[in-house]
């Protein structure tokens, strides 16, 4: 038996005081699993609407925090921002637990989100309370008993930029984002403690020096399981939707974020982005049976999302292939943009940005975009509404993925990968049918492996308001080189999937991939053999939507790429977006070629392979009568 020495007098009395001044500083904590839903046939967590909304400063505004160490930091990247998403995530919260009626709007100056807070305003309805100094918030809040405390963490000061993988970056932000909402409590720097120590806030819990292995032992089993946020621990945004849901908080490609993918009720979005490579993150991703929302730069998500359960949107324009020129035997192109998987941008530098959606030649010309309009009819209906109201008439808006993640490797992790991906269909099935989107889209790592067929057939057995689909491959995008896959519906009718031809993408060096001119030279070329039944019967254009080209008047089609210094950076900034592809268009034979948007190019497709049946639709539900023999 283990003999156990006595402690000398002196040491308990030490140990005794050390322990009543920790106590007297540091309240118990009292830790609560959040019981928040998720939208029925969605996957966004519900929202109940406020009475009235207060605002803060803007965030570039924030005030400065110097830590013990001397380092300071101050505006958007600051631990001001954290408490700021730290108040509105309690108070969001707060509201969904029916003890408060009040929630925050973090009020940044970007154009998009004025605009939103302006049209959520007029239907949600509710009181402007004023604009605050986020100290003040904090008192507010304190004084409404929403506030219990804070939790002491240290603000992340490691060098180099955000979503980054960096040396020493200190991870206790996202321990302290993580049992915030758990124990009702703000997230405090130790540069700012002495402040709320004078406020007369308690600490709940010091998480300095922790990180999320240490948080998942101890409160895996009280963290919701339904999300979880991956963010850059010197990143505020986003916090306020994971305090105010009782999601974890996790950064890189690692032991903890793994863990924590596991452990969630799969299918589940992961919120937020993470580092490093982004097949790798989002293969980590995939494999457990979850999907990116890409929504790391985000603002706002509670408020803009609050009400969207009983909110009915827009519906998105289809094309009514009643109107297609069927005499029209030209060669048929359509072009799509890549990236509208991205929330982060459709909510904050895409509707008003004049390289995409704002553009003067939107609307001159068919095209073809790819978005998460699936996100936004739960997330920000506004924006969703904003979609389908300045779309114009000539515009495919098509649903890209439902999240970010290879169809080809989903839930592989899991016993029954399947039945993850069909669960999700499901569910994206509901939001296609608020959308009134027609064709999905999305993004494989093989596009023609056995694994994707698999998918393909989930999906067409699921969605049963598409009329078609596409597969993006990851690398290239036109890795399916025009070949179309058929898949039979729940009606018994085959729909296709079909793949890229060509792709445009800054210093390509791949087979059918480069600049917009030399894109337009081989779809010309294409144009010009459209009777060799061994080429595809469409040309179909995936534009990355962040390469950047020069415009040149010539006929050297390789001269569009910008030239890179010896760091391998383009010398000087190009055009993006739809001022490519207006080069892309001026190019084409028009004599041989007619560009059309994704959606004509699908119901092209369906008439070549199944006349009979798809003429049969069109008289049936398009109002048009064709000669079916």
């Amino acid at each position: 038996m283990k003999q156990f020495t006595a402690m000398p007098l002196r040491y308990f009395t030490i140990l005794t005081i050390i322990a009543a001044v920790f106590s007297a500083g540091c309240k118990a904590a009292e830790v609560n699993a959040v019981n928040s839903k998720m939208l029925d046939g969605g996957w966004f967590p519900v929202q109940k609407v406020p009475k009235g909304v207060i605002k803060t400063v803007n965030p570039d505004e924030f005030e400065e925090v110097k830590s013990p160490s001397g380092k300071t930091a101050a505006g958007a990247f600051s631990p001001t921002h954290m408490l700021a998403q730290s108040l509105s995530g309690l108070a969001a919260k707060a509201v969904n637990e029916g003890s408060f009626d009040e929630m925050v709007w973090i009020d940044t100056e970007r154009k998009d989100y004025k605009y939103w807070y302006k049209n959520l305003l007029e239907r949600l309805e509710f009181e402007e309370r004023g604009t605050f100094e986020v100290w003040d918030i904090l008192r507010r809040y304190m004084d409404a008993g929403i506030v219990k405390g804070y939790i002491l963490y240290s603000y992340d000061f490691s060098e180099g930029g955000a979503y980054t993988e960096r040396e020493n970056i200190d991870r206790s932000a996202n321990v302290a984002a993580t049992v915030a909402g758990l124990t009702n409590a703000v997230m405090i720097s130790d540069g700012q403690k002495q402040r709320a120590d004078k406020m007369g806030l308690k600490m709940i819990m010091d998480v300095r020096g922790k990180d999320m292995n240490w948080c998942y032992a101890k409160y895996r089993n009280v963290i919701n399981r339904n999300a979880l946020l991956t963010v850059d621990p010197k990143v505020a945004n986003n916090r306020a939707l994971s305090i105010a849901n009782g999601f974890a908080c996790a950064y890189g490609v690692e032991e903890s974020t793994e863990r924590l993918c596991k452990l969630l009720k799969s299918p589940a979005p992961i919120f937020g982005w993470n580092c490093g490579d982004e097949a790798k993150q989002t293969g980590l991703v995939t494999g457990y049976g979850n999907f990116q929302t890409a929504s790391n730069w985000a603002y706002n998500l509670p408020l803009l999302s609050a009400g969207s359960a009983e909110y009915e949107p827009a519906k998105v324009k289809t094309l009514n292939p009643a109107g297609i020129d069927w005499n029209d035997q030209r060669y048929p192109v359509a072009m799509l943009m890549s990236d509208g998987d991205n929330l982060q941008w459709l909510t904050g530098n895409f509707f008003f940005n004049d390289s995409y959606w704002a553009s003067q030649h939107h609307g001159d010309f068919p095209m073809s975009w790819t978005t998460c309009v699936s996100h936004l009819v739960q997330a920000c209906p506004e924006v969703a509404d904003y979609l389908a109201a300045s779309q114009p008439d000539n515009a495919a808006v098509i649903e890209y993925g439902a999240g970010y993640y290879y169809p080809d490797l989903f839930g592989e992790k899991r016993y029954d990968r399947l039945s993850y991906l069909r669960r999700h269909a499901k569910d994206i099935n509901e939001q296609l049918k608020k959308s009134g989107t027609k064709v999905f889209g999305f993004i494989t790592m093989d596009c023609d492996s056995e694994d994707a067929f698999d998918a393909y057939k989930v999906y067409a057995e699921e969605l049963d308001s598409v009329i078609g689909m596409v597969a993006i491959q990851y690398y290239p995008y036109n890795g399916g080189n025009g070949e179309v896959f058929w898949f039979k519906n729940s009606s018994g009718v085959e729909i296709p999937v079909i793949t890229a031809t060509h792709s445009t993408w800054e210093h390509a060096r791949w087979k059918n991939g480069g600049t917009p001119s030399h894109m337009a030279r081989l779809v010309n070329e294409q144009a010009a053999k459209n009777d060799d039944p061994s080429l595809p019967d469409y040309s179909l254009l995936a534009m990355h939507a962040w390469s950047q080209f020069q415009e040149i008047q010539g006929s050297d089609d390789k001269a569009e790429d910008i030239p890179r210094d010896e760091n391998d950076k383009l010398i000087k900034r190009g055009k993006v977006g739809l001022e490519p592809a207006k080069w892309f268009v001026d190019r084409l034979d028009t004599k041989t070629t007619q560009v059309v948007n994704i959606e004509e190019i699908i119901w092209r497709v369906r008439m070549k392979h199944d006349p009979v049946t798809t003429k049969k639709i069109i008289n049936e539900h398009y109002g048009r009568h064709l000669d079916i023999n």
